[in-house]
């Protein structure tokens, strides 16, 4: 078998066994066909369709870049949430200045 489709089993195995969900099971509630991954566990198929990536990539639980470049290392999640996404762009004061009025809701509240 090819070092690059027995590597990107590895991949896919790998971030399986981190979500904790089989090949059939992680297809649910996506795009993909329930045997997509497992075909690729199976032999049966190589490797990803470019288009169908980002859609594996998010059911992994992972970066496309994970799934696709064997320098990268450490996976990191597929899609960080809108509130994820958000928080990241702001500038640091002004997670500072948002975290000070939780705080002062805290302490008012007594939770």
């Amino acid at each position: 078998m090819d070092d690059g489709a027995d590597w990107l089993r590895k991949r896919v195995q790998e971030r399986l066994d981190a979500v904790g969900k089989g090949p059939i099971e992680v297809t649910n509630g996506s795009s993909l066909k329930r045997d997509y991954i497992s075909n690729l566990l199976k032999g049966d198929k190589r490797s990803f369709n470019s288009e169908k990536l980002p859609e594996v990539a998010r059911v992994l639980d992972c970066d496309p870049d994970y799934l696709t470049d064997p320098t990268v290392t450490a996976p990191r999640r597929a899609v960080e949430s809108a509130e994820d996404a958000e928080w990241n762009a702001m500038a640091v004061t002004d997670k500072a200045f948002i975290l000070s009025l939780w705080r002062q809701v805290r302490e008012r509240t007594g939770r």
